[in-house]
């Protein structure tokens, strides 16, 4: 595949996708009354704070050190060892704005309602985490096709689910929504990058641990 059907692949699924964004968040703005979704916004809010921060490069690092390797079993350790390094930073994240959640919502936001609310979101940031390091290496292998056509899958369940579980459960089916729409990508790419990578996921030694996290830790 040429660059320039690359760029009409992107282009056209970020028009899809885009397009089905827009119906799944006309639903939830139907559904959700103005203070409701005023909570919506305000835990995602706290959530992204810790979602930005837990970045570091290390996406850019996993598509970078991946494109370079020619041998599947390089890409396999690196896939493993972006794993690691992502969760290192993630999971601690995480646990914390779960052990949190009760000042940040009572002390800070004088809004008890949404302790539990922002525990979920602190799972949902493990399950991007592990989404965001599939779909790197997805592009890092460059298996754009597989890529776009998941994300188009996805953006479709989106509506059904966000759709269903909000106007089942409001803000609480929101958050589930979330969490069950972000397993059902991390579970696809997952699927492909076993398939493509059969046999050459084996677990990095700590030498290879060392060597591929100074390399990704060194890009980000």
């Amino acid at each position: 595949m040429n660059l320039a059907q690359i760029q009409f692949l992107s282009v056209a699924t970020k028009v899809v996708t885009r397009g089905l964004g827009a119906i799944q968040a006309l639903i939830i703005i139907r559904v959700l009354s103005s203070t409701e979704y005023g909570i919506v916004g305000l835990v995602m809010a706290i959530g992204g704070v810790i979602g930005v921060s837990q970045h570091l490069g290390i996406v850019d690092g996993a598509i970078r050190e991946i494109a370079v390797r020619k041998k599947k079993d390089e890409i396999g350790k690196v896939f493993w060892v972006s794993h690691i390094a992502r969760q290192a930073v993630t999971l601690p994240l995480s646990l914390a704005l779960l052990a949190l959640a009760s000042f940040i919502a009572v002390r800070i936001y004088h809004r008890p309602e949404i302790v539990f609310y922002i525990q979920l979101f602190a799972g949902v940031l493990i399950l991007q985490g592990l989404q965001d390091v599939l779909g790197a290496t997805l592009t890092g292998m460059k298996k754009f096709t597989s890529l776009y056509i998941i994300q188009i899958i996805t953006a479709g369940v989106n509506i059904a689910v966000f759709g269903y579980l909000t106007w089942r459960y409001h803000v609480t089916g929101f958050f589930w929504a979330i969490i069950i729409t972000t397993l059902v990508m991390v579970v696809l790419l997952a699927a492909i990058i076993r398939k493509e990578l059969s046999g050459h996921l084996v677990l990095p030694t700590w030498k290879d641990t060392k060597l591929y996290g100074k390399n990704l830790l060194h890009v980000g």
